[in-house]
């Protein structure tokens, strides 16, 4: 082989060789994002959709000490009047709403099969919530009539299963186009519902699972 040959054979090596690395900085530059953050909010052993209404409060207490939930920029700690749907009131009192450190990354499908993906505390007792001085977890899943979607809080002081049902207005959920949420998140917002009557205020809880889920927690049905 003649100089000129050996001389384009390594020309041709660098170039391939500096194809390989751009490649593999590349890919490293995707995955970066990814790497450190926690897995999806794992699913229960003991529960499910079908029988979320029915099975121990043991058994859900069993599932959520396996997850973790952010006290940090990821949580929402409000003064919250949910009778008259206000926040930041003289009549509200303090209302803390944790999501699950994983749940950003829930996809449609684990959503539907069921997952806590907060968890709910509030100063005062509000007894049409079942929200009071003690933890209470946020269910989420697609068992409702007609395969809807709906929200179950289940309080870590219910007297029974009785005590728990699923809201009665349908989880609410949105989407962000191809974007995605780099952290959980959940807070409390004024959202209003239109009636013949008015657009009566109320609270909901909004969690950013993809998609987001928002379930609005009238405490007073509007008339």
């Amino acid at each position: 082989m003649n100089e000129r040959a050996r001389s384009g054979f390594a020309r041709k090596g660098v170039v391939a060789g500096g194809l390989v690395f751009v490649v593999i900085v590349l890919l490293v530059l995707l995955l970066r994002g990814r790497v450190g953050e926690p897995e999806a909010t794992s699913g229960p052993t003991q529960s499910t959709a079908a029988n979320i209404a029915t099975v121990s409060l043991d058994s859900i207490k069993s599932y959520a000490a396996t997850l973790h939930f952010e006290r940090g920029l990821g949580a929402d700690s409000e003064l919250v009047d949910f009778a008259r749907g206000q926040i930041g009131t003289g009549t509200a009192t303090l209302a803390v709403i944790e999501p699950e450190k994983g749940s950003y990354r829930l996809e449609q499908q684990d959503l539907a099969a069921g997952r806590i993906i907060a968890r709910i505390y509030t100063a005062t007792e509000v007894p049409a919530l079942g929200f009071g001085p003690w933890w209470t977890w946020w269910w989420v899943d697609r068992h409702g009539p007609g395969d809807t979607w709906r929200s179950i809080y289940i309080a870590e002081t219910e007297k029974s299963p009785a005590d728990r049902h699923p809201r009665a207005d349908s989880l609410e959920q949105g989407y962000h186009g191809g974007g995605h949420y780099r952290q959980a998140l959940a807070r409390w917002y004024v959202v209003s519902r239109e009636t013949p009557h008015g657009d009566p205020l109320e609270i909901a809880s909004w969690g950013s699972c993809n998609p987001c889920c928002r379930q609005r927690l009238p405490v007073v049905s509007p008339p």
